[in-house]
């Protein structure tokens, strides 16, 4: 197969150019430079998107999460950064947030506090 490399740059890709090849619309570079200041952990991660419900929290992996600063943040989407070696990140409009995972028990206050607010004289097993 020596012949074969050859072949390719002498030969076929001339001819494919010459037959595929189109010109820019515009003659300018399309290059941009790198942004120093640009977090590339941010860029090279997988992502996925979560919105803020009315209690300013979400929810990601079966857990909910509640935003430690109420900022404004009701109904915005939250960007959950999965990084490589296993951190995860959140991010709002490109800005990191901080939020504190609710654990199952501090999960179950809360609904039970909402199912009392909403029906005060329903029994709710375990909690009366």
């Amino acid at each position: 197969m020596p012949g074969a490399s050859e072949f390719i740059t002498r030969e076929f890709l001339s001819s494919y150019n010459e037959q595929f090849s189109v010109a820019a619309r515009d003659p300018e570079t399309a290059f941009k430079p790198f942004q120093v200041d640009k977090d590339l952990r941010s860029v090279f991660c997988n992502k996925e998107t979560r919105k803020v419900g009315g209690a300013q929290t979400f929810s990601y992996a079966g857990e909910i999460y509640l935003m430690d600063k109420a900022r404004g943040y009701l109904f915005r989407n939250v960007h959950v950064l999965l990084h490589d070696g296993g951190r995860t990140d959140f991010e709002i409009y490109g800005k990191k947030v901080s939020v504190t995972w609710m654990n199952q028990a501090r999960t179950e206050i809360i609904l039970t506090a909402a199912a009392r607010a909403s029906n005060p004289h329903e029994r709710i097993d375990g909690f009366n």
